[in-house]
């Protein structure tokens, strides 16, 4: 039988399709997700009144900074790391960088997206490019250092777009209960 698990590559994205959910990542820039809809009405069709999210920026702030994973275009990379009947898997990585072109720090993210299921799993890792204190090795002490570099914040920013009948929309880790977000005004 057929997988309903699908993926289209294009020299712009690339477009993966569970049966249920389907989403686009984009080869020129990096958000999150371009796109992502849902098959809200069972019809194994996505159409435009099924989207709930497009444009998902990450960013972290570094001395008063906002560092955007979408800027980077010169090492940002997306490839397809898996492909079966069961599951997807792509990795993205690159560097976040200010709209001045300044960067800090590198980021690389993996997404599963598994046939049938409505979600994607996401795993992103943050290295670290900035100076850290070193106030307990010893081989420190007394030398005059580059001032600790500290990350400020890491943000994920996902506009939601709830349809008619819907309440509410959750995100969860694995292990821990997910987190919903409800719509106000509908219990």
């Amino acid at each position: 039988y057929a997988s309903p698990l699908k993926l289209e590559e294009t020299p712009e994205k690339i477009r993966v399709e569970t049966g249920t959910m389907a989403f686009t990542v984009s080869k020129t820039g990096f958000y999150l997700f371009d796109e992502v809809y849902l098959d809200l009405n069972s019809d194994v069709k996505f159409a435009q009144d099924e989207l709930v999210t497009s444009k998902v920026p990450i960013s972290l702030s570094f001395r008063g900074k906002a560092h955007y994973g979408h800027l980077d275009k010169t090492t940002y990379k997306l490839e397809v790391e898996e492909k079966g009947t069961e599951k997807i898997g792509l990795k993205a990585s690159g560097w976040f960088q200010a709209e001045d072109g300044s960067r800090y720090g590198q980021w690389i993210v993996r997404i599963h997206a598994f046939k049938g299921k409505s979600f994607a799993r996401v795993y992103h890792t943050f290295v670290y490019t900035g100076y850290p204190q070193n106030r307990y090795n010893d081989k420190y002490k007394g030398l005059k250092l580059p001032e600790n570099e500290t990350t400020e914040a890491i943000q994920i920013k996902v506009p939601i777009a709830l349809h008619s009948g819907e309440r509410k929309v959750s995100f969860g880790v694995e292990g821990a209960n997910p987190v919903s977000f409800i719509q106000p005004g509908t219990l």
